[in-house]
């Protein structure tokens, strides 16, 4: 069975790849989640970024 190790946030296997059909604010938290792993642990919350995704997504009507 092969395993696939990713590198950071953005690289993904191609079955994997970001869609539309992911949600923007589970993309913000996915990069702050390896940010918080690989640079500080005094990376601060991207609360101001999450809502920004949010808003998009209800503008989208998603």
């Amino acid at each position: 069975m092969n395993s696939v190790v990713a590198a950071g946030p953005a690289t993904f296997p191609p079955a994997c790849a970001p869609s539309s059909t992911v949600a923007p604010d589970a993309v913000v938290l996915d990069d702050f989640h390896h940010r918080l792993l690989t640079r500080s642990k005094r990376t601060p919350f991207p609360a101001a970024e999450i809502r920004r995704a949010l808003a998009g997504t209800s503008a989208a009507g998603v």
